[in-house]
């Protein structure tokens, strides 16, 4: 459901037009209302029941650590309003004395919002994106604009790699239960690890994506890479090997590369030099995997493509360096080897000794960190790719990008059961 509820369809009069217009003004009630509750605890509280049951708002109020009189009705006051937005489900019931009182349920929605048999839930990213760190951010927008400003840093004093290496503990708990979370939806979908026996997960983190992925493939030793302040805190696990190091010097060998949310973290240059480093760390004939979320050609309306919109923005505001930063939908990266062509376009052959990147829904060359077309020497000969696109959609409009490294090979299309974008590479280097 729309948690707006309103776009998914056209407004029908003037009265509805105005209405719109002024919950739009208030929009940032909802999530702040929402954190509150989770910041109390109420919607565990109401688990606590089981199944379809329910609490007043007097029932939790009892259990919270105040004195304040009036918190139930504040505590009610809340949850109606999470509830006129499907978070939660509310009936009305009438007490021996006549007097009325709402009783308020979990939602489907609240799947999410609370833990599962595993500990974990969205809570942490609820939380952690509407602290103060992330809202100031939002009031240096308009310096972005005239001034080219990076709000995070604004804001902050400080680039958000920097901020988020001071205050790891909150916000590698936010990417851990994120991970799990859109982990668990991939692997339902994506088929590419049954032949593998050793994976490399760059930017792995804590290893939150390795261990969901050998323990459905057991034959799989994973390497779980990251610098090594972040691998340094990694708890065991069977079949992973921690790590550290710098994926812009090199990366360790291994039969295939996974990497999910780091490509669109860094600008054009850097992004190059990953990949390159990823083709050195390669043996013929194995690949690259992977998975961002992917900016709709066409600007639409469905839940999808908000969510999309609303993550675009968010990296740019945390970050500006790169324009469409996680939008991988029309981006056409074509290079040299081990650059890559994702595009929906027809096979096309690249001569150039630079990357250059294209915005095709934009009939021009996409901006990169500075106007204009970005060029990056990779050092590498000219080589062609073919592709054919088989896009496999996730969670959170996520794709999964497989690149295959050839050597001599000849470009050619490699379609297979992996459901994804598969690129050959073609390369006398």
């Amino acid at each position: 459901m729309d948690p707006l509820g309103k776009l998914e369809k056209p407004l029908m009069d003037e009265e509805e037009d105005g209405l719109f217009a002024m919950q739009l003004a208030t929009v940032s009630v909802v999530p702040m209302v929402l954190r509150t509750a989770m910041e109390l605890n109420l919607l565990e509280m109401i688990a606590e029941k089981g199944e379809g049951g329910q609490s007043s708002a007097f029932e939790l109020a009892s259990r919270l650590s105040t004195k304040n009189p009036d918190a139930p009705n504040i505590v009610d006051r809340m949850l109606r309003l999470l509830a006129s937005y499907s978070i939660l489900t509310c009936s009305t019931v009438t007490d021996n004395q006549g007097h009325a009182q709402n009783l308020y349920g979990l939602a489907p929605i609240c799947k999410y919002y609370t833990r599962d048999k595993d500990g974990v839930s969205l809570v942490p990213y609820v939380t952690t994106f509407l602290t103060r760190p992330f809202i100031d951010s939002w009031y240096h927008l308009k310096e972005a604009v005239l001034e080219g400003a990076a709000p995070f840093e604004k804001a902050n004093g400080m680039e958000i790699f920097e901020f988020v290496r001071r205050n790891k503990t909150g916000f590698n708990e936010t990417m851990f239960n994120n991970t799990m979370m859109v982990m668990r939806k991939f692997l339902e979908k994506y088929k590419g690890f049954e032949d593998l026996h050793q994976l490399v997960d760059v930017g792995g983190g804590f290893g939150a994506n390795l261990s969901l992925i050998v323990s459905k493939y057991p034959q799989i030793q994973g390497i779980n890479f990251d610098l090594p302040h972040v691998v340094q805190d990694a708890l065991p696990c069977a079949g992973v090997k921690h790590v550290g190091g710098d994926m812009f010097v090199n990366i360790p060998k291994g039969e295939a590369i996974f990497m999910k949310w780091i490509l669109h973290d860094w600008d054009d240059d850097q992004c190059v030099k990953i990949l390159k480093n990823c083709y050195d760390a390669l043996p013929e004939f194995e690949k690259v995997i992977a998975v961002e979320s992917v900016i709709p050609k066409f600007v639409e309306t469905d839940v999808r493509s908000k969510n999309v919109f609303k993550l675009d923005m968010c990296m740019f505001i945390s970050d500006n360096l790169r324009s469409n930063r996680i939008g991988y939908g029309r981006t056409r990266i074509s290079a040299p080897a081990p650059c890559v062509t994702a595009s929906d376009s027809p096979p096309c052959v690249h001569s150039s000794g630079s990357a250059r990147l294209y915005d095709e829904s934009r009939s021009g060359f996409w901006a990169g960190p500075r106007a204009g077309v970005s060029d990056f020497d990779t050092g590498l000969e000219p080589c062609g790719t073919w592709f054919e696109l088989f896009s496999s959609q996730v969670s959170q409009a996520l794709y999964a990008f497989t690149w295959t490294k050839e050597r001599k090979g000849g470009a050619r299309v490699t379609a297979g059961r992996d459901a994804v974008l598969r690129l050959a590479f073609d390369s006398s280097a």
